[in-house]
């Protein structure tokens, strides 16, 4: 061996450096880098695979966060998310926060997976060495990696509890508590990002932030192959979450029960039961409540009942007060569909097809115009409408202005309607408004221009009104003990009647109005069952001991185009209102029913 070869094996020279020299070498992780400016100093370049990963979870985030917020400013405390709900995205908000929480999952674990595999996760697991006393470029990389594995567990947070809220497997009472670890862990990361970025040009300047901009080829097949393991895996779950919908069995009923509100007969005794947690209902505690959903079929009409808890029975429907200066209609927010004061309890119900698990959530649209071109969402909270031409069926119960006539009112959501044209003013059957409101997809089944009860008033004010109607006989009504025009009490405990038979009322102008200061009149005046579509669904409710029990009816298959038939798969989906217009408790996966 010649003595130039001796030296040179002695030195290393000419030896493959090994793998986590190379990997020191390509990420720059434990050198101290040369002062910013310097001539030496050379423009670093990140493997391919991590600039594509890097820049998928950032969209994916964005998109998180944004849609994130404009649901967060939905809800009437908000705050910061409704001051900024002005620029943040509209339209079908639930579903772009589910599909890219879904993407920031595959990011995450395809960067883990090719970190690991690429052993260039090793510099994520040791602290860089400090250089000369007073390094800062080290410092700040120390404190860059401490923010990196913060950010990890609170992408981790924010995932766990956003699908625990998504599967409803909060425990009760728990769902305030993962919302509120849900909305820090976002706020952490709008924070981490900020810092991260600062850190980054603190630390290398503008330089530093182009490493992810100027990719290199290296590591593209582990990239490739932690990309395929964690699109596979988030695929599978996807399936998994469409395979797992809870079933519901309706079996065939020879003794068919009698709908009366109530829940002793037989077939009920029988019919498998169902529990389903909703959350985020305006005035139920903790804004959660507990339904239990059976049902039963005789092969020509499907029955269901559902049970649900409400503390009090809420029957006070924006009633009129009687005060010194005249009639005046007790509400906060009736004109912008969002009272929750004055209000009576109800139940929605939607139906969807088979193979359409998501509609819950691809038919609501928050903002105050997620419609572009088309008016505004009332109260700006947003539209329900369907973006591909289907239907989905809606049976929504009231418990003062249906009830009365033992029925349910037989809506649906399709495609978005035009704007109501500006022609002279008709009144709104249900509200009594005359300014037209603007609905989106949301519609009657035809025919929409009778709704069995007519609001007693003659025009909506939130000043004073005059109203329709007076009853004939003044004790069918709650009489104050004393004038003086005091509110009465909470809607919760408004004295009955909650409605008045339009039969048992006289014209407010074919007589004197003598009713004391103080009197309370009901707003809902019964006119004759719903026909037609609208009319096919039978309803009773029925109130105790905080629990309502709701049984329903309808034929399998109405032959109806804005119906959907319930056959073995149909999808349904529950909300429950508290004395609320439209902040109702909801559950966002499917009921499948299955009919033996």
């Amino acid at each position: 061996m010649s003595p130039a070869t001796r030296t040179a094996v002695a030195t290393g020279a000419g030896r493959q450096p090994s793998r986590p020299q190379r990997i020191r070498a390509e990420v720059g992780a434990t050198e101290p880098s040369p002062p910013q400016g310097s001539p030496t100093q050379r423009l670093s370049r990140a493997p391919l695979p991590t600039v594509l990963l890097h820049w998928l979870l950032v969209l994916a985030l964005a998109v998180s966060l944004a849609t994130g917020l404009r649901i967060a400013a939905d809800a009437p405390d908000a705050l910061v998310s409704a001051a900024l709900a002005p620029v943040l995205p509209q339209g079908a908000a639930l579903l772009w926060h589910l599909i890219s929480g879904a993407l920031v999952l595959a990011a995450m674990l395809a960067y883990a997976l090719y970190q690991v595999r690429s052993g260039l996760g090793r510099r994520l697991l040791r602290l860089p060495r400090m250089g000369a006393a007073g390094d800062r470029a080290a410092r700040l990389r120390r404190l860059d990696l401490v923010l990196y594995w913060l950010a990890f567990g609170l992408l981790l947070l924010a995932a766990g509890t956003g699908a625990l809220q998504y599967l409803g497997a909060a425990p009760p009472g728990g769902r305030r508590l993962l919302e509120a670890l849900h909305r820090m862990a976002a706020w952490g990361l709008l924070g981490y990002a900020a810092a991260h970025v600062g850190l980054q040009l603190a630390g290398g300047g503008v330089r530093r932030l182009l490493a992810i901009l100027l990719p290199r080829p290296a590591h593209l097949r582990i990239g490739a192959w932690a990309a395929a393991v964690s699109l596979g895996l988030i695929v599978a779950a996807v399936v998994a979450d469409r395979v797992l919908v809870r079933d519901l069995t309706l079996p065939r009923a020879v003794e068919l029960p009698v709908l009366d509100g109530r829940v002793d007969d037989r077939a009920w005794a029988q019919a498998p039961a169902l529990r389903i947690a909703l959350a985020n209902g305006a005035n139920l505690p903790g804004g959660e409540s507990i339904l239990t959903l059976r049902g039963v079929h005789d092969g020509e009409r499907v029955y269901l009942l559902c049970e649900w808890t409400d503390p009090t029975r809420s029957t006070a429907h924006v009633p009129l007060l009687k005060t010194a200066q005249g009639w005046r209609i007790l509400q906060t927010a009736y004109r912008s569909a969002d009272e929750n004061r004055w209000y009576e309890d109800k139940l929605a119900l939607m139906l969807a097809p088979p193979g359409r698990p998501l509609a819950a959530l691809t038919s609501v649209h928050l903002g105050a115009q997620p419609l572009r071109g088309e008016p505004e969402a009332p109260g700006g909270r947003g539209l329900h409408y369907t973006t591909d031409g289907g239907i989905l069926d809606v049976w929504h119960w009231k418990s003062v202005r249906n009830d009365a006539e033992h029925q349910a009112d037989d809506n649906f959501f399709g495609p978005p309607l035009p704007a109501p044209a500006q022609t002279p003013r008709t009144r709104d059957p249900d509200s009594g408004a005359w300014l037209p409101r603007y609905t989106g997809g949301y519609r009657k089944d035809p025919p929409g221009t009778f709704s069995g009860y007519e609001m007693n008033w003659e025009f909506f004010s939130e000043g004073r009104t005059q109203p329709l109607r007076l009853p004939k006989d003044p004790r069918d009504l709650a009489l104050p003990e004393a004038a003086g025009g005091a509110p009465p009490a909470p809607p919760a405990t408004a004295p009955e009647p909650a409605w008045i038979e339009f039969n048992d009322t006289r014209p407010y102008a074919d007589g004197p109005d003598t009713l004391p200061v103080g009197t309370l009149l009901p707003s809902v005046l019964p006119t004759g069952r719903l026909t037609g579509d609208r009319g096919d669904i039978a309803a009773r409710g029925h109130w105790a001991d905080g629990r309502w029990s709701l049984e329903l009816s309808r034929r399998l298959d109405t032959g109806s185009s804005r119906d959907v038939a319930i056959t073995d798969g149909t999808l349904l989906w529950v909300a429950v209102f508290d004395h609320t217009q439209t902040r109702h408790a909801y559950h966002l996966r499917p009921v499948r029913l299955r009919l033996r």
